[in-house]
């Protein structure tokens, strides 16, 4: 509906409506696994036209690949005394599939004296993912059963053209490229739903915990420009005695955006209370004559930290050379100064009065590097180096937005106090 279900004004037979659409397959199906295989083409060839050569190339591929595995698992916290106490044990059985369909088109033309070049990449990866965690809860202090049923399909787009040309100045030598790429990730209904053992009765119930059971809408886009040039320039000077010389500029912008919603079919009438019913499957508790309003009614559970956009821009100047010396030595060295700003901004979707979570910080940073080699008998070298580098958080590291591991219900997210590292080897 593009609005939020809480407080929107949605009548009792809306909310029951919509509850009733959304599918209820919450509970896996043993089958037959099929093998994995994979297919792949390629092929390519060259050709002389006056006054170029002309170079095609391109593939196709296709994998399948599935993957069943089933592991113990314990979360330890250190108790009173510094004793290691278990806090989560239990046994995760999981099904994943994968299946991943690409392919490349490329084009080379080479003149007398330049090169143009022109890639085409796109790539999809599908991933269905069964889960069932059956184990105990500590913070709840209750055996439970989760299973998650998810679905996420992921594809790049890559557009890439680039040249090389020979410049009588110097004898020296342009190379420049752009490239654009798109990403995206669509998670298009993750489901989860809980069930916790009655201490009791034994039997599994259907949990009203907020986590008990939830349903997620998710896609993410991102978009990727990356343009650089840069100028070689080789001197001689003897035999033993040899310089090239590389300088350039270069800049990145990146942009992503994130919709996440997020449902759960909340216990509101007295028939949510019938155990009898609880301990069903869920696509018997959430049958339609359910959701009503003496059953199970849909709610908005979207996070306030669910959602978020960011930016980023670096811009890059640096130099670099390559001395060969007598003696088989080759000192190389350079410089590298990068501009970035990075700014991701996590919003609460309904409601634009609310102050968002900024994260966001502007550097300047000078990265040096010098090394040495020495082939000190043929075909084997002595290399020494050492830079200086810089390592930036990503966006999804700015943003507090809560991803909830499937495995004991743990909460993971990111910092907006983040800041760069500078790592020196």
């Amino acid at each position: 509906e593009g609005n939020s279900l809480t407080g929107r004004g949605y009548s009792s037979a809306d909310l029951e409506r919509f509850g009733e659409s959304l599918q209820q397959v919450c509970t896996p199906v043993p089958t037959l696994l099929p093998p994995n295989g994979s297919l792949a083409l390629a092929g390519g060839d060259r050709w002389r036209l006056v006054p170029f050569d002309v170079g095609v190339v391109g593939a196709v591929g296709y994998a399948h690949d599935l993957v069943r595995t089933e592991s113990l698992r314990r979360q330890l916290l250190v108790g009173r005394g510094g004793a290691l106490e278990v806090l989560d044990e239990g046994t995760l059985d999981s099904v994943e599939r994968n299946v991943a369909l690409g392919g490349l088109l490329g084009l080379a033309l080479d003149g007398d004296g330049w090169e143009l070049s022109a890639t085409s990449l796109l790539n999809r990866v599908t991933d269905d993912e069964t889960k069932t965690w059956l184990g105990r809860d500590g913070d709840a202090n209750t055996d439970i059963r989760v299973t998650r049923l998810r679905w996420v399909e992921r594809m790049l787009l890559s557009e890439r053209v680039a040249g090389a040309h020979e410049l009588p100045v110097l004898n020296s030598e342009l190379e420049w490229r752009y490239a654009y790429s798109l990403a995206s990730r669509m998670e298009p209904d993750e489901r989860e739903t809980r069930y916790d053992r009655d201490p009791t009765s034994g039997v599994y119930l259907l949990s009203d915990r907020p986590e008990g059971n939830q349903r997620l809408f998710s896609e993410l886009v991102d978009h990727n420009h990356d343009a650089a040039v840069q100028w070689k320039v080789p001197l001689t000077f003897s035999d033993d005695l040899k310089l090239a010389t590389r300088s350039g500029v270069g800049v990145v912008v990146k942009s992503r955006a994130v919709d996440t919603r997020r449902f759960k079919l909340m216990h509101k009438g007295a028939r949510t209370g019938d155990a009898a019913l609880r301990a069903k499957p869920a696509e018997e508790v959430f049958a339609p004559d359910n959701i009503a309003p003496d059953g199970f009614q849909l709610a908005e559970t979207t996070r306030k930290t669910d959602n978020y956009g960011g930016e980023s821009l670096v811009g890059s100047a640096f130099v670099a050379a390559d001395l060969e010396l007598p003696a088989r030595l080759t000192l190389t060295g350079g410089a590298r100064v990068e501009l970035a700003h990075v700014a991701v901004n996590t919003f609460e979707l309904f409601n634009a009065a609310a102050t968002p979570s900024v994260a966001t910080f502007d550097t300047v940073d000078a990265l040096p590097s010098l090394g040495l080699s020495w082939g000190f008998v043929e075909d084997m070298q002595l290399r020494a180096a050492g830079s200086l580098t810089v390592a930036r958080p990503e966006m999804r590291e700015l943003s507090p937005a809560i991803y909830t591991d499937v495995t004991g219900g743990r909460s993971r997210f990111g910092n907006p106090e983040l800041q760069p590292t500078s790592i020196a080897h």
